[in-house]
């Protein structure tokens, strides 16, 4: 099966080769994504470790900002013992050297080639490696188990819209998956799944979903300030914060945005769309809709946001310090198919009310325990979205009440990083 899954990744390059190639010539950001996702520029960042490091893999920015608790969790119960952090994407790459300040190392993850992932393990030497979320490697799971490191997969999840391939393909992932020393999951559900799937049953254990174990950054009131400023926000001056979004919503959003300002004339709308590459694209449909903007790059030595109605965040890593100042916190990938939503804990750690649309297929545990103790608000479409946004905006003490709410939840359902640092601990005794 590990021959077929070869032969199968290898005539999928030789068809992809072409583009990686292109970026890597056009882009210098793309080059050193590419040499270290090779595993050739690993060495030179890993000189010095005294202990194995605990190898950590994060693909984007959600996993990587729940890596954060678990990262600090296993620094306080192994002093003394590094952490490499991998992930996959440039943004959360950039994320994770911006907030990630515990890992001793961020590397890009390797491709799933034989010979590349025997040079990363050659270089990493991980006493022990940990995917968060269900990332399955079949050659990075085969070698790293001949060489005795443990291999975890915690706060594992299998959605319903992924679970049947998996299930597809069972005689192929069961046997990648009998190479895991243990499956922590993020529910009873998942655990049901992942044993479907192929995962032996005795190794499987609900641990509960790291992110819950999300705390917001550490944003003084002073801070806040600075920020309030530089946007040219009044003290009491509205702000709707639309983070993550996406090609589809932002028009949607906007239209909203408008709608409500008929009522709340001051209302000002933070646009974070979810990918760099769409910054240009989301400003585009911003300014088609008649609306005066100002990027976030532009508000630099000192310059500052006059009476512009909409900012666009066109940064990476800014947004979670951002949510502290909004106002009411709409939440991404939602309203349109096709992306699931995005992670609604990050503003709901710092205490504000969070909405979203219909698709949260990537967080429904979430989603759905945030909504049913009232920390958050779910509508089916455009029209509800302007409804529950103009109830918030106009009742302190409904906002009051949900940004308590939000932060009650994730006080009730952490703990999640500290079992599984105790998992750590119990095969860290297997380690050669």
């Amino acid at each position: 099966m590990f021959f077929l899954y070869n032969i199968l990744l290898l005539l999928i390059i030789a068809l992809l080769a072409p583009l990686p190639v292109v970026l890597m010539l056009l882009r210098s950001g793309e080059r050193r994504r590419f040499i270290e996702r090779c595993a050739l520029a690993y060495s030179d960042r890993l000189d010095g470790f005294s202990k194995r490091p605990f190898w950590i893999h994060a693909v984007s920015v959600g996993e990587v900002m729940a890596s954060v608790q678990l990262i600090r969790e296993l620094k306080r119960r192994f002093p003394g013992r590094p952490v490499v952090l991998s992930t996959t994407t440039a943004t959360g790459n950039a994320t994770a050297r911006a907030h990630a300040k515990s890992a001793d190392a961020v590397l890009y993850f390797p491709y799933d080639l034989t010979f590349i992932v025997k040079c990363a393990v050659r270089c990493i030497r991980p006493a022990l490696f940990i995917s968060l979320e269900t990332e399955i490697w079949p050659n990075l799971y085969r070698i790293l188990h001949r060489q005795g490191v443990p291999i975890l997969i915690v706060s594992g999840r299998i959605s319903e819209k992924s679970f049947p391939r998996y299930r597809a393909f069972r005689f192929f992932f069961s046997r990648v998956l009998v190479l895991v020393g243990r499956f922590c999951m993020q529910s009873a559900l998942d655990a049901e799944r992942i044993i479907a799937v192929g995962a032996p049953e005795s190794r499987v254990s609900v641990c509960g979903n790291i992110k819950f174990d999300l705390s917001a950054p550490d944003v003084s009131p002073e801070e806040q300030q600075e920020m309030r400023s530089l946007f040219g926000l009044g003290p009491q001056q509205p702000l709707l914060i639309a983070g993550s979004t996406h090609r589809g919503e932002e028009q949607q959003v906007i239209e909203t945005f408008i709608e409500l300002r008929k009522e709340v004339s001051d209302l000002v709308l933070l646009l974070a769309p979810r990918h760099p590459a769409r910054f240009n694209e989301a400003a585009e449909t911003v300014a088609a809709s008649g609306l005066a903007f100002v990027r976030r790059t532009a508000l630099t030595n000192g310059a500052v946001r006059t009476d512009e109605p909409v900012i666009m965040l066109d940064t990476i890593g800014e947004l979670v310090r951002i949510y502290s100042i909004g106002t009411v916190i709409f939440i991404g990938g939602s309203l349109v198919e096709g992306i699931g939503g995005h992670n609604p804990l990050e503003p709901a750690a710092a205490g504000k009310p969070v909405v979203f649309g219909p698709h949260m297929q990537n967080f429904k545990q979430i989603s759905l325990v945030i909504c049913e103790q009232q920390a958050a608000f779910q509508v089916d479409d455009k029209a509800a979205l302007a409804g529950i946004l103009r109830a918030l905006l106009n009742s302190s003490d409904l906002r009051a009440a949900a940004g308590a709410h939000a932060l009650a939840v994730i006080r009730d359902n952490s703990g999640a990083a500290a079992r599984i640092a105790d998992t750590v601990a119990s095969c860290l005794s297997k380690v050669r």
